[in-house]
């Protein structure tokens, strides 16, 4: 999954002790016989990650699978020129269905994965996945569950490009980090805010500057402040 090992560097001191209460307390669906979250604790490394840390990138070969305890990841998909575009968020209790099936399949990625603020994951090795997918059922309902979530919120960006203008897409947007870090104030740039809306930063820069005008945000140096979006 990572492009290098050299991106994560593994803490001797993180317990298994350590493990235990994140999965079995955020993957409850783990947790029936045979005891998944068992397994699991054995098999993944817990890691913490910077903001927008890269632990994913087009083209890598999957080497772990991200089981998110704490923040969350961005999943970018980018095309030929480098243009970006928000494809969804891995939340709490989820992990990435495009990594899952990449290492499924032994593809490489097609995504890119960055990591949001205050954000820690649990590194399943990749190679485990074919024994998860034998032996545990409940394992194969995740996925399918998770599988089904990603397809509604794929669909829902589809959308959102084909019928809602650019300015909708920029508060749905901020809504969304709102709701993901439960604070108002978002640390952020208008350049990663247009590459996840796949446009220009003076397109967001612009639009910002109205909504500020409006008194729905206030702009501060790598920061906004969400008023009311109503």
């Amino acid at each position: 999954m990572l492009k290098s090992c050299k991106l994560v560097r593994f803490s001797n001191n993180q317990s298994y002790q350590n493990m235990q209460k994140p999965i079995k307390q955020l993957f409850p669906e783990f947790n029936t016989p045979p005891l998944l979250s068992d397994e699991l604790e054995k098999m993944s490394i817990m890691k913490s990650f910077e903001e927008e840390t890269t632990i994913l990138n087009p083209d890598d070969y999957v080497r772990f699978i991200p089981l998110v305890i704490k923040g969350s990841l961005k999943v970018m998909q980018e095309d030929e020129s480098g243009k970006e575009i928000l494809l969804y968020y891995v939340k709490i209790g989820e992990s990435c269905i495009m990594s899952i099936l990449a290492s499924n399949s032994g593809a490489t990625s097609q995504i890119k994965a960055i990591a949001e603020p205050n954000t820690e994951v649990l590194l399943l090795p990749s190679h485990h996945i074919h024994q998860l997918t034998a032996t545990y059922p409940a394992w194969n309902t995740f996925v399918q569950k998770l599988y089904h979530k990603r397809f509604e919120e794929l669909l829902q960006v589809v959308n959102e490009l084909a019928f809602n203008k650019i300015d909708e897409r920029l508060k749905e947007l901020l809504h969304k980090k709102t709701q993901l870090l439960g604070n108002y104030e978002i640390q952020t740039t208008h350049q990663q805010l247009a590459d996840e809306l796949g446009t220009a930063r003076e397109v967001v820069s612009r639009l910002l500057k109205i909504l500020e005008s409006e008194g729905k945000i206030k702009i501060f140096r790598g920061k906004i402040k969400i008023i009311s979006l109503v």
